[in-house]
């Protein structure tokens, strides 16, 4: 049940439901407490409400408890989140600085976090580029001019190198139907 709050609570966050989120934030540490569940989830969940809903200190305790939590296990992932909701929290305050400080031990584990593989080993696709995250992936033999569907035919591209190569491709007629 634990698991079911937290999605929940998420989902209320997203939604803007900010005070509906508290409540079942609430309720999930109320949860991991009772059958003892994650106590880093749901410090971790609380945390996001309060970054979100503009409660500063909140968020810095609670993600500061589960960053100790996960430290004390040993487990580098579970401290993701909670470092997300401080670097979200730093953004949302305009400390854009603060905010690279705070994610760059994320930053700099990327390379080597399982499912990154064929985004690094094709990333600089594109002469100059040199971006590891928000990549898109494009289809090098475009799916309009008959090429696979396949992972062989798939390469990371940044949003403005993905939106140029479109474009030539269309300029050399590669690409069926109109511009979007």
């Amino acid at each position: 049940m634990m698991a079911v709050t937290g999605y929940c609570t998420l989902i209320e966050m997203w939604r803007g439901n900010f005070a509906e989120a508290a409540v079942l934030a609430d309720d999930t540490m109320e949860r991991a407490e009772q059958v003892g569940g994650s106590r880093t989830i749901a410090l971790t969940v609380r945390a996001a409400v309060a970054a979100y809903a503009g409660r500063e200190q909140q968020a810095r305790t609670d993600a500061a408890a589960a960053l100790a939590l996960a430290r004390e296990c040993s487990s580098p992932r579970l401290a993701e989140w909670p470092t997300m909701s401080l670097g979200f929290l730093e953004v949302s305050l305009g400390r854009y600085a603060e905010a690279l400080t705070t994610l760059q031990p994320m930053l700099d584990a990327f390379d080597s976090l399982p499912g990154t593989e064929i985004m690094i080993a094709k990333s600089g696709t594109e002469l100059g580029c040199d971006r590891k995250l928000g990549l898109q992936w494009d289809h090098e033999d475009p799916v309009g001019n008959g090429g696979p569907t396949s992972a062989e035919n798939l390469q990371p591209l940044c949003g403005p190198h993905h939106r140029e190569k479109t474009e030539r491709d269309r300029r050399a007629g590669r690409l069926r139907g109109k511009p979007p």
